[in-house]
């Protein structure tokens, strides 16, 4: 992934202990990101509503020995935020299309690239 995409989980700042909502969690490089800035301490709810994709991120959440990620295949807009289990969140993080998704190196000029873009976003 490009730089650009860690710096939503450095602008959050999740401290050490924290409870965090990571709204579009997979493929999991800002969930892991924000595990090591809280020393593995504490509790992200890890939400993606792709199931492959979830199980992308809980593999690296394993070989990173992430032990601080609860993964839910589920979309977070769903949930009921009166639920105790997320009663002590402090922090929420929604990067919805990842912040450098779409992100080229060159102007994109074939109208099918922008519709493909277009779609991802939908999806």
């Amino acid at each position: 992934q490009q730089k650009a995409s860690a710096f939503p989980a450095i602008a959050l700042d999740p401290p050490r202990g924290a409870q965090v909502i990571d709204a579009c969690a997979a493929p999991g490089s800002k969930t892991s990101q924000m595990a090591a800035m809280m020393c593995n301490e504490g509790q992200i709810f890890a939400f993606d509503r792709d199931g492959r994709r979830l199980k992308t991120m809980m593999t690296l959440m394993q070989q990173r020995h992430v032990t601080c990620v609860e993964p839910a295949e589920k979309d977070f807009l769903k949930i009921s935020f009166k639920d105790a289990k997320y009663r002590n969140v402090t922090h929420f993080l929604l990067d919805p299309s990842c912040s450098s998704s779409g992100m080229t190196a060159q102007p994109l000029t074939k109208p099918a690239e922008m519709q493909q873009l277009a779609k991802n976003q939908k999806e």
